[in-house]
């Protein structure tokens, strides 16, 4: 469905959710945050060499996505200081505001806020630099629904996961806390590109597929899920 003619069917303080990798940006924060940090610290590449075999271990379908994220952000930012990993946050979300955004992104965002929605960021990418992008967004950190990441006392990053990737179901039991967190039942409108969000799609009331993953093209015709292209 173009964008031009979607009905913005909300009314004041409805819901109204956005994933982030492939539907509000055309690039994967994830690894583009990892090369922003390998970017400005080089010889950490060298603690990296073991990463091709576990993609490879994923692939076969032997490990988790989650431990495979896991594996990446031990490897390249283990051990940096949260200050350190802060100042690289701010940078490389500079970065995706600049050159990440698909071109209908921030319209039909602003054309729910504008109609008085609240607009909730939800996605498996990391609290290590997802509230500087949402900042951006205009999106308040209370707003963001996320992966969260474990820190030493000292803060420093330990490189695994606090807690469960914001992936598939554990992103909807996520979202459920958030409802509840905040006194509402109800989600008005989600958009997202991954068939691994469908159980987030069809628990709202409009779901979109933007940009979609051949397998949710599929299963959003099949539920009538309205399909849109926000651009490349």
């Amino acid at each position: 469905m173009p964008a031009a003619v979607f009905s913005l069917c909300v009314w004041v303080h409805d819901v109204v959710i956005f994933d982030l990798d492939g539907t509000l940006t055309r690039k994967d924060t994830y690894l583009g945050f990892l090369t922003a940090v390998l970017r400005e610290r080089p010889w950490r590449v060298f603690g990296c060499l073991h990463l091709p075999v576990c993609f490879a271990l994923f692939r076969a379908g032997l490990v988790s996505n989650s431990w495979l994220k896991a594996c990446f952000l031990k490897a390249v930012a283990g051990g940096l200081p949260r200050g350190t990993l802060e100042k690289t946050a701010e940078r490389f979300a500079e970065a995706v505001m600049s050159g990440y955004l698909r071109p209908g992104a921030l319209e039909r965002m602003n054309s729910h806020r504008d109609a008085g929605a609240r607009i909730v960021l939800a996605t498996a990418s990391l609290d290590v630099y997802v509230p500087q992008i949402a900042a951006r967004l205009g999106i308040d950190t209370r707003d963001m629904i996320c992966t969260r990441t474990h820190w030493t006392d000292k803060d420093l990053l330990t490189g695994a996961l606090h807690g469960d990737n914001c992936f598939g179901e554990m992103k909807v039991r996520a979202v459920r806390e958030w409802l509840a967190d905040n006194g509402l039942t109800a989600v008005a409108a989600a958009y997202s590109d991954h068939h691994s969000d469908l159980p987030l799609l069809v628990m709202v009331d409009s779901p979109v597929a933007v940009n979609p993953t051949a397998a949710l093209r599929l299963r959003a015709q099949a539920r009538r899920i309205p399909v849109e292209d926000w651009g490349a």
